[in-house]
This record gives structure tokens, sequence and C-alpha cells, in this order.
């Protein structure tokens, strides 16, 4: 019988070899299946999705050609249908002489704003390294002052509020344990084409609402007790997949169920509504202010007024609009910023073209087939380019795209598709940052595996950095996990890459951020010292400081909501770079309490501010533990521990141990955790019984990196002693 430590080496192998395919594993998004759903089995836009596999490009549109609709030329041949990973020339289907006198551009810019860039001779490059460097074209040609109308602290004014909202438990991961058997049966999930078709019919809306029931059906699932959808741990991360549900739930009225579902989610838009009028920055989910407004004018659109004002009705119909006002406010300007920007393909300001695109413009599919690695924003380019036979070519790539991330949710379910995809590059860098975290990347029981990773993260990285795909802008989170893996394993590597992400005392992801995240900024930290780029990093130190909670934690992250997560990675920026012996350090300040959890140890370079950070950290993480041993960052919410935060907490305090730091309670909470990962770890069950901490739209999970982070935290445990 195999040893626990060479099983986890098993699964942990099994993982590296199928890491970045099908654009990354990532739990199904409720807001993005909706929309799919909703858009494409609308009225007059049932339109096909048939055909297996990247490479099919079978499956016209079956909506019918409105009537007043000119026809925009012949069908424009494309050598490279649906599997291309380029998009076609400027003479191919997206040309002025092959679409006629009509051009097909983006309509949400005023007309003085098309530019040549907009237009139908727009295109995406040939190759993806000519992708990202148009890429980070756009992002040199985008300074700060065009997100002059947007500053920092545009919702600083609205009083930042703890939301006293406590809704029923969410799930915790499944109980199992590890078994080497059935790793590479369950990891890749991708193996059989499960995608089905959605024929064509007379009646098109009858075929398209059979085909989508299952979708339905999931959706009816996951509706909460409380009426609305979306995890409870973050409140106001819940009103976009609610609208999104009751939008695509308005398209379904003959099923069973579907009403009160609807009237229970609007009833809990509005119980929470009062939130958002305290809402800090901080609090919103990425694109809130674009998305939100977007989903009331098309709720209030679909319910239509109440014929009286005094019918029951009238309360649940009508969501009130006060609330969102500031929320509002700042869409209103975010919009007017968009039409400013360069629209090519691959920039973060495409991820939300539903929500303002009306003209399906060539110039804005990028080599993966999609309209901002969105699903949401590539069915409405779909819909819209349904009246038009010069587009079918393209319209094929688009529909291969949704099948392809359908398969990547893992659930097996046709139409079910993630928040954004494909995310191989951040899949690679981060499962590898995992490795990096608990000490175990230069293992050689994992060189194959970590090898062909590296190779793929090399290739792929270019002189502006590297995006979460080949198609996409860079971005500073990708970079600087994938600098600091390269570096660890000798690669060469520029540190200087990282310039480009830099505004002012922190790091970015993407340019006109409204809100910082101390985690990239941390990743960043880390790989700088890594690289011995040490000169300013007493400056993005402080920024962390300045960010420190009271009771040590560090709690606020655009990008993942685990206070865990977050103090973890803050804590390894603060450490020296490499490992040193064991000295003391002072103690507690007189003014804090006795405690057995009090650090009495730290590393004997660290200034006196960060060795008072790390211990207050350490104080946080050790008190947080639960009595099995596991952590959950929301006991409230979230009140079982998990096996992913408890990777996190695991990571930081063996981080800390490595590096010489001693406390009389972290090898005893080390042990715990130990014990309670045995006994809960289940790597490969339905990413809807795990945690999800990672934010966007919506709260989702990364199926692989959390995996990857719980086997490494395992191994680590593993390897102590």
């Amino acid at each position: 019988m195999k040893k626990i430590q060479d099983v986890l080496f098993d699964e942990l192998r099994a993982l590296l070899s199928v890491t970045g395919t099908h654009g990354g594993l990532m739990s199904p998004s409720i807001y993005d299946s909706a929309q799919v759903l909703r858009i494409l089995s609308a009225p007059g836009r049932a339109l096909a999705l048939s055909g297996s596999g990247s490479g099919s490009g079978s499956g016209r549109a079956s909506a019918p050609r409105p009537s007043n609709v000119r026809a925009l030329g012949a069908r424009a041949a494309d050598p490279h249908p649906a599997s291309s990973s380029r998009a076609s020339g400027p003479r191919a289907a997206g040309s002025p002489s092959a679409l006629g006198a009509r051009a097909v551009v983006s309509s949400h810019a005023p007309a003085a704003h098309a530019s040549a860039s907009r237009g139908p001779a727009s295109r995406a490059p040939d190759s993806p390294r000519a992708l990202r460097a148009s890429c980070a074209a756009a992002l040199a040609a985008t300074p700060d002052t065009a997100f002059a109308a947007v500053p920092p602290a545009s919702l600083a004014a609205v009083p930042a509020s703890t939301l006293a909202v406590v809704p029923d438990a969410g799930l915790a991961a499944a109980p199992g344990t590890p078994d080497a058997a059935r790793v590479l049966a369950l990891l890749d999930v991708f193996t059989v084409d499960t995608a089905a078709d959605i024929t064509n019919s007379t009646d098109a809306r009858a075929a398209a609402d059979a085909a989508a029931s299952p979708v339905v059906a999931w959706l009816l699932a996951q509706q909460r007790s409380d009426g609305g959808w979306g995890d409870p741990v973050m409140p106001l991360h819940r009103d976009i997949p609610t609208l999104s549900a009751v939008l695509a739930l308005l398209d379904q009225p003959a099923r069973k169920g579907t009403r009160d579902a609807i009237a229970a989610g609007l009833r809990f838009v509005r119980n929470q509504s009062a939130a958002w009028s305290t809402a800090h920055i901080d609090d919103l989910p990425i694109a809130a202010e674009i998305l939100l407004p977007h989903l009331l004018d098309r709720v209030e659109d679909r319910l239509g007024p109440p014929l009286d004002r005094n019918a029951p009705s009238h309360a649940l119909r009508c969501l009130p609009r006060e609330p969102y006002a500031r929320l509002m406010e700042l869409g209103a300007r975010k919009r007017q910023i968009i039409a400013h920007l360069p629209l090519i393909p691959g920039v973060p300001w495409l991820h939300v073209w539903e929500t303002w695109g009306t003209e399906p413009s060539l110039g804005l599919m990028d080599g993966a087939g999609s309209i901002g690695h969105s699903p949401s924003a590539t069915a409405a380019w779909l819909a819209a380019a349904a009246p038009f036979p010069a587009l079918d070519a393209h319209a094929a790539r688009a529909r291969a795209y949704l099948r392809d991330v359908s398969r990547a949710t893992g659930t097996g379910i046709p139409g079910l598709v993630p928040v954004g995809a494909p995310h191989d590059h951040f899949e690679r860098a981060f499962v590898l940052y995992a490795l990096l975290m608990a000490g175990i990347l230069d293992d050689p029981r994992l060189a194959q595996g970590v090898t062909t990773v590296l190779g793929d993260l090399a290739r792929a990285l270019g002189p502006q950095g590297l995006g979460m795909s080949d198609h996409y802008l860079p971005d500073g989170d990708d970079t600087s996990a994938a600098l600091a893996v390269m570096h660890a394993r000798g690669l060469p590597v520029d540190p200087h890459l990282l310039d480009r992400f830099r505004k002012d005392d922190h790091f970015i992801a993407y340019p006109g951020e409204m809100n910082s995240s101390p985690t990239l900024t941390a990743r960043c930290i880390h790989a700088l010292a890594a690289l011995g780029e040490t000169r300013d990093l007493p400056t993005f130190q402080r920024y962390l400081l300045d960010r420190q909670e009271p009771d040590g934690r560090w709690t606020l992250d655009k990008w993942n909501r685990s206070w865990l997560y977050a103090t973890s990675h803050a804590v390894l920026a603060l450490l020296p770079p490499q490992p040193t012996p064991p000295s003391s350090v002072s103690p507690a300040s007189p003014a804090s309490p006795p405690s057995s959890t009090r650090a009495s140890h730290a590393v004997s370079t660290m200034p006196l501010a960060h060795a008072d950070a790390v211990r207050r950290a350490l104080d946080a993480v050790l008190a947080a533990q639960s009595p099995d041993g596991g952590w959950s960052s929301d006991p409230r919410s979230n009140p079982r521990p998990n096996p992913t935060e408890t990777a996190y907490a695991v990571l930081m305090l063996g981080h800390l141990e490595r590096h010489g730091v001693q406390h009389p309670g972290l090898g005893l909470a080390l042990e715990r955790a130990h014990r309670f990962l045995h006994q809960a770890y289940a790597p490969f069950a339905p990413s809807e019984a795990k945690v999800k901490c990672w934010i966007s739209k919506e709260l989702y999970r990364m199926e692989r990196v959390d995996t990857a982070f719980e086997l490494s935290a395992m191994l680590m445990l593993e390897q102590r002693g």
C-alpha cells in the first residue's frame, strides 16, 4: 500500500500533466450561464451550438433573417473556421467590400469617436505574440489621465459599512480520502465531448428551450433558501447572479417552479438593496458599476409597470433605485470612459460588452473566438451577428468558443459556462506559485511536470509580461507569479517587466483600476525580492503595512475574498527573501495582553515594523484555527472549515517555520491542520461542493489552482520532519 506522501505526489503529478488544458478548470458561473441562456434562447435568437470539438464550425444561426435587414454581402470564406487561433484578415467577412454599405462597428461610442480602429477593417493579430504586443500598445496608449473621471476614491465618500447580513450557511468541502487511482480519470474530465446539439427546427424557440432545460434546472437548484443566488459569504456579490438568474427564468414561464423562484429572487434583491447605499468601493464585485445598473434596467424592462399601483405585485415589480445612486453614477462615468478607450481584442473593458455593445464589429473578436474572454459578451456578439451572413465564419468561431468554455466547467452540463475563459496561463502560473510557497517546486519527483508547465510559461511570457491567456492583455498578477517561479527554477527573467504595472506605491493588474489588490502587490514584492531588486521594496511594503487591520489580518482584496489568502501573501512579502537562522526579536508590546499565541522569535534581519506585523498576523491566524484543526475565513456564513482556506493558512505558517520564526503554538497548529486535511481533503469532488474564494462578477473557484494549494500544503506538512 502506498504511503500518503506517494499518493499526494501522484495526484500533484497528474494535476501538472493537465494544468492549463481546456483553458483552465473553473466552477460554473450563475451570471454568465444565465446570460448565455437568456441571450441565445430569446425569441428570434435560437442559435445552433451544434458540432463537437473546438475545430467544428458547423451550426449555422437558425434565427430567421429579418426582412428589413439588408444582406451584407456574400459569405466570406474562412480557411481557419472555429479551430483557428487567429482572426480573419480585413478582407474577409469584416471588410467594407464584404459588408456593403452598412459598416458593422461598435455603436456604443459617440460618432466622433468611432475611429478606424473600431471599424470593420480592424482585425485580431495573426499570432499570440503579435496580439500580446497590440494589447500592450493599448495599455501604453491608455495613460492614467484617461481614467481621471474615476479617481481612486470614487466611492470613498460613501462610508464603509459592515453589512449585518448573516444568510444561510454556505457549502463546505465534502469529506474524503485521497485516492491516486481515480486521479487521471477525474482530473481531465473533457476527453468525452459532452456538448449537446441545439438542432434547427421550424420552432426554433421550442428547440432552444428544450436544449436549455439542463441549465434552467441547474439555475433553480442553485437558488438559496433566502431567495438569492450566489455564495452568502459576500452578500453584495449575490445581486448580479440573482438578477441574471431572474432574467433567464423570466423566459421560462411554463417551467414548474420558475415563477416562485423569480418572486423569491426579486424579494431578495429588494431586501438587501439598502446595503448598496453604504457600500465602499472595496466591497464591489468586479464590474459591478456597469453590470448591476444594466441588470436592473433589463429586469424593469421585462416586468413592465404594474397596471394597478395598489396591487400586491407592485412592490415586487418595482425595484428601488435610490440605494444604487452612487454606483449608477460611477457606472455612467465608466461607460463614458470606455467610449474613448481603444477597442482591440483582449482588453478588459470588452469583458462586459454585453452591457453596452450592439454592433458585431470583427475587430472585437480575439484569438480564442471570444469577446473579452467573456461567455456573456461572446453570446451577445453572436446574437448581434445572427442577421448577417457575411459574419457566419466568425460566428462559428464564437459558437466553438462557447462549447469549449462549457467543457471548462467540468460539470458535463452543456450551456454552463465560467465567469471568463480561457485562463490557461493564469492556471499554470498560480499552480506553480502554490508549489513555490510550499517549498516543493524543486522536488525531483515533480521535475517533469514542473518543467513542462514552466516551458509553457516561458513561451508565453513576452516583453510586456503575461496575460491570463495568449489573447488577453498582460497583467501584473500573472506576470509576477510567472517571474517568481521561473526565477526559482533558474530561468532568466527580467524584473523590469513589472515596472509597467507599478502605480505609485503599489502594483496593478490593469489600467484604470479603482481599487488596488494587496495580494498582487505582495506577489510583486516577493518576486522582486527573490530577483534582488530591493531598492524600492520599502515603499511597496509600507503599502502593505498601512493596510493591515488592528487585529493583524489583511482583509480586503479585489481578486480573492479570503482574509487567510490575503494575509498569507502579505506575510511572505514582508519576510526577507532568503531564510536565516532563528533569533530573538522584541516581545509583544506592553499594551498587549499576555497570550500563548504571541510570537517570541522571528527573523533577525526583519525591520522592527515588519516583525511586529508578522507577529500580529501570526497571532490572528493561530487564533482563527478551529478546534478540529482547519480554517474558514468567515465562520458566520461558512462555519465549517474547508481544505482550501486551511491550505492558505498552512502555507503561511510553514513558510514562517522555514524562515526560522519560532512560536510555541506554531508546531501544534500545523500538526492539527495535518490531521484535518487528511480527514477533509477531497481533491476532485465537484467544485460546487467546495468553497469559492476567487472574485469576479460573482465568487468562483479555480479548481486546479485551489487543488494545487491543497496538495502543496499537505505535502509540505508531510515533509516537515
